[in-house]
């Protein structure tokens, strides 16, 4: 099946702001200077992603877009613009950490629109769906970024460990974030990430059970977030009840969820399961 202008677009904003953040933060690692790309590709990125806007407002004919299953569309657009207008604001300032930061959730965020990822691009509608953008949209969105934040925060980790052990004292200096301070950060993230997780994932079983629907939904993206449940849940574990070092955790949490992320991108944007639209 041939994909849709707006899913390849879609696909190629969310591609441009992960390239953009891996350069960010190897610029943040290394010292080298290389902010002109990383700005250069996030802001085609943002042109990519405003388009993208563009299409879906003329093919829905609407503003905002309608729908609870859109408002992550519309939150990623919100977060890049205000990165966007940071860097033009103040062109002086690097600050390669915050793209590191703010980029990868911008995409994560983007790529768990309904337009990519539902099978129904509105699956809340009617009177519930002030309580289900409560209980479950926010609650979702807000363990993915605690999940994408956690991704990153582990690889700055290992960077600021392995360069602490060289003694190159300049590790980080923006940041003056200490080993114990990113630990820190870490588990913060990992503590919210279960909690809201759980919200989203037992507000969306009421829901389903509610309305008289299966639990066993062919829709993806639910058994996915079923997945960072258990693997937040299996982090919490491993840095509460187990002898693993913080560097060990560290590592695991960098291969399991860049393995998640892996096949949830290749499924997002390969899978016939989500060309369920219309080509534009």
């Amino acid at each position: 099946m041939e994909l849709p202008l707006v899913h390849i677009l879609a696909i190629s904003t969310i591609s441009l702001y992960l390239f953009s953040s891996v350069i960010y933060l190897w610029s943040a690692a290394t010292g080298r200077s290389l902010m002109k790309g990383a700005e250069l590709a996030a802001s085609v990125a943002f042109v990519l992603h405003t388009a993208t806007f563009g299409l879906l407002m003329l093919r829905e004919q609407s503003f905002p877009l309608g729908g609870s299953g859109d408002f992550s569309f519309m939150i990623s657009w919100g977060v890049s613009a205000v990165y966007i207008v940071y860097l033009l604001q103040y062109k002086r300032i690097k600050s390669s950490v915050l793209g590191a930061f703010v980029l990868p959730i911008s995409a994560f965020v983007l790529a768990t629109s309904s337009y990519l990822v539902h099978l129904q691009r509105s699956p809340f509608e009617g009177e519930t769906n002030l309580w289900i953008l409560v209980l479950h949209v926010v609650p979702a969105l807000l363990s993915e970024v605690s999940l994408v934040l956690l991704f990153v925060m582990s690889g700055v980790f290992l960077v600021q460990e392995s360069r602490l052990k060289r003694l190159a004292s300049g590790a980080f200096k923006a940041t003056r974030l200490s080993l114990d301070a990113i630990d820190r950060l870490c588990r913060l993230f990992t503590v919210v990430g279960f909690v809201a997780m759980g919200v989203a994932v037992i507000s969306g079983a009421l829901w389903a059970i509610s309305n008289g629907e299966s639990l066993a939904t062919p829709d993806f993206v639910q058994w996915l977030a079923l997945a960072v449940w258990v693997l937040f849940g299996l982090f919490l574990h491993l840095r509460t009840l187990s002898e693993w070092s913080s560097r060990r955790i560290s590592v695991f949490v960098l291969r399991s969820v860049g393995a998640l992320l892996a096949v949830f991108f290749v499924f997002t944007f390969f899978s016939d399961v989500n060309l369920v639209h219309e080509r534009f």
